[in-house]
């Protein structure tokens, strides 16, 4: 897949980025909220009132986003907002795509072995 190549290319630990954004719920709903809400400047704790949670049960999730590339932190006054980064979702979304083919094609040639 030519796409996720490239993508690759660009983030060569795309799949420890794949590990680490799907490890636990919180991260995923995390990244399906600026998914869903691509254009949303938003504060940790305006983030945690959105997501029916407290900003000390997103900060770790949050930190792990930033440190792959998923958000951004930016200053705006006195506050810290996050943004998605869209260039990057756009890359770890043909990465998913190969690794779930990858996946199915792995899953399907065990099946096979064991016929």
């Amino acid at each position: 897949m030519p796409e996720a190549d490239e993508a690759r290319g660009r983030h060569p630990d795309l799949k420890k980025l794949f590990e680490v954004w799907m490890d636990n719920e919180t991260k995923l709903m995390i990244t399906v909220f600026f998914r869903n809400n691509p254009g949303v400047i938003e504060t940790l704790e305006g983030l945690a009132v959105r997501l029916g949670t407290t900003p000390d049960a997103l900060r770790d999730a949050i930190a792990d986003h930033v440190s792959i590339g998923l958000l951004k932190e930016r200053k705006v006054g006195d506050k810290t907002v996050l943004v998605y980064d869209r260039d990057m979702r756009m890359d770890m979304e043909a990465f998913i795509a190969e690794e779930i083919k990858r996946r199915m094609r792995d899953q399907q040639s065990e099946q096979e072995d064991q016929e």
